[in-house]
């Protein structure tokens, strides 16, 4: 893979979540910086087509374009390891300061987007569309809030001053919704959102009976381990296919300054967790574990990689990125090349083990440190 749009396709995928790219496409056929003069010409970016092509669309879909562009240069901030997105004829691109470019998709707003629930609640704050994947966030806020300074520093939910339940019809309408919609590509579940007090636990399994009455597509959950871990065998009779505990950090006195309440959950009950998690759902990727990359040193990334796969446990490397107005919003961004050489590093771990770096949906890959490089990534 030519090194440099390998790191522009990690800067796509890690900090921009909102645009996808085939990568398969780009491992088949990446841009080389050898190529003859026309190739070179073809993917140099230049302003006057830019201003050629301006002139061709029609006023509104300009102000659409532009917005577009907008947001990224808003999220790109000062950061000057992120490259420039452009709009040429009528396609968007990557492109950074060598004339290397990458071209690219950007997401359609859901078809549910601006539809109600016969309660009236909004569709889109039950679920979000990820690509193929609906995202069910069933409990609104975390127990874990900046209020009583227990929340995760990186994360915005214990911002959160209400916290509820989404109400079980809506659930159910959103998901028959997407799938009689043709417009919604909806191929799996994912069921988030914050951590619920420990007497509501039963609604995870309420909320996978009702997708599996409406729909058999596999369901993933995210949660924290439960103290109670007979917990997953409900879940798995209820019809759960796939189970995420993340450690998220792997230095648990990090993790208690980071995540004050949810860093006092040991390092030895996660794995324990998890050892439970791979006997019911299998040790080929259904359970999984969200390492976050750039909080502490890549050393320990690595051990917890290491441990991990040892169990069968597949691991997930997800870049920090600071989100505003939450205490680590100026925390330090990793740059693309460190992050493309721990790829490189943790994929000699989990090859040891016939194991990937998951997630194995590529469509999931937004936001983690993958390549689909092996015949077991795929989309559902």
């Amino acid at each position: 893979i030519n090194n440099s749009i390998t790191i522009i396709k990690f800067l796509i995928a890690v900090y921009l979540p909102v645009i996808t790219l085939s990568a398969v496409q780009l491992i088949k056929y990446p841009v080389n910086n050898n190529n003859n003069k026309n190739s070179n010409k073809e993917n140099s970016l230049k302003e006057d087509s830019i201003k050629e092509n301006a002139k061709a669309e029609t006023n509104d879909t300009n102000s659409d374009k532009k917005r577009i562009i907008e947001l990224y240069n808003e999220f790109k901030g000062s950061n000057t390891s992120l490259n420039k997105l452009e709009y040429i004829e009528n396609k968007f691109y990557i492109v950074d300061d060598y004339t290397n470019s990458v071209q690219i998709q950007i997401l359609p707003i859901p078809e549910f987007v601006g539809k109600f629930t016969t309660k009236g609640t909004p569709m889109v704050e039950v679920g979000q569309m990820m690509s193929e994947r609906l995202s069910l966030e069933i409990y609104f806020g975390c127990i874990n809030s900046w209020k009583n300074e227990t929340a995760c520093k990186f994360c915005e939910l214990g911002a959160e001053k209400k916290m509820f339940f989404v109400n079980p019809q809506d659930i159910r309408e959103v998901i028959k919704y997407c799938i009689t919609n043709p417009k919604i590509n909806m191929n799996h579940i994912l069921i988030g959102g914050g951590t619920p007090p420990k007497n509501l636990l039963y609604r995870y399994v309420e909320t996978v009976r009702i997708i599996k009455e409406e729909t058999n597509l596999s369901t993933y959950i995210m949660m924290a381990p439960p103290e109670d871990l007979l917990l997953l065998n409900q879940l798995k009779e209820a019809g759960l296919n796939e189970i995420g505990f993340n450690l998220e950090i792997y230095d648990r006195n990090i993790a208690k300054e980071i995540m004050p309440k949810k860093g006092l959950i040991s390092k030895e009950y996660y794995f324990e967790a998890l050892k439970y998690a791979v006997k019911l759902f299998g040790n080929k990727g259904e359970v999984r574990s969200i390492l976050i990359v750039g909080i502490e040193p890549i050393e320990n990334t690595l051990q917890a990689v290491k441990e991990l796969v040892s169990i069968g446990v597949m691991p997930i490397l997800s870049p920090f990125r600071p989100i505003p107005n939450t205490p680590m919003q100026n925390h330090p961004l990793q740059s693309p090349r460190l992050l493309y050489n721990v790829w490189k590093e943790r994929e000699k771990i989990v090859n040891k083990y016939n194991m990937c770096l998951g997630p194995l949906c590529i469509a999931c890959q937004n936001n983690t440190i993958a390549i689909p490089t092996k015949k077991e990534y795929r989309y559902y």
